[in-house]
């Protein structure tokens, strides 16, 4: 199951559970296993509740991120379901093309960003947006560090491919005088994912 898999564990004392969200959807019915509660909506799995305090004690109290050694725990403890999330395709490098007004606004713009060897348009309402920079670009289905999930839609009735990254919204620490998304070095690549870049070299 290919899934914007996202993992939190509760911070209880004594009754520490992780709560594996699959969707934003509604639940409209449960199924209660051994240990587990599976939640759907409709027939649409969206969620697992595991109250298991030995599996949680595996993972940090909060969000944890679909990495794929989180993912092999979930998937070896539940054994008849397999979750797989590639966070290197949607939380990517972009190259800003062009951009232009959104119409009905006062701050957004519609930008034309390079991703690879694709296109994407996206609204993004950062006043440091600027043609040639480059920045983190979360396409849909993107898990953000801090556990946001990005979904592609409308943006006052324009097509928005997913968002453009603020250090905050990346995890980093963002000063007060840093406004805006996140501006990368010319030299890095189009081909590289957020993860492959040396970040070390940001200060953040």
């Amino acid at each position: 199951m290919n899934s914007p898999v996202r993992i939190y564990k509760t911070n209880a004392v004594f009754n520490e559970m992780i709560l594996i969200n699959l969707s934003d959807k509604s639940v409209t019915k449960e199924e209660k296993l051994d240990q587990q509660v599976r939640l759907y909506h409709n027939d649409e799995l969206v969620g697992i509740n595991i109250e298991d305090k030995d599996f949680a004690n595996n993972f940090a109290t909060g969000f944890n991120y679909p990495s794929p050694e989180n993912l092999a725990l979930i998937n070896d403890y539940l054994a008849d379901l397999t979750f797989t999330y590639d966070a290197n395709e949607n939380l990517r490098i972009g190259q800003v093309l062009e951009f232009e007004a959104v119409a009905n606004s006062n701050n957004l713009n519609l930008c034309q960003v390079k991703v690879g060897e694709s296109v994407f348009a996206i609204v993004c309402g950062a006043a440091n947006v600027e043609v040639g920079m480059k920045t983190v670009v979360a396409l849909d289905n993107a898990v953000l560090p801090t556990g946001v999930l990005i979904k592609a839609g409308k943006v006052l009735n324009t097509d928005s491919a997913g968002m453009l990254c603020s250090k905050r919204e990346l995890g980093f620490l963002q000063k007060s005088d840093e406004k805006g998304i996140i501006k990368l070095d010319d030299e890095e690549s189009l081909d590289q994912s957020f993860f492959e870049v040396d970040w070390r070299s940001y200060n953040v």
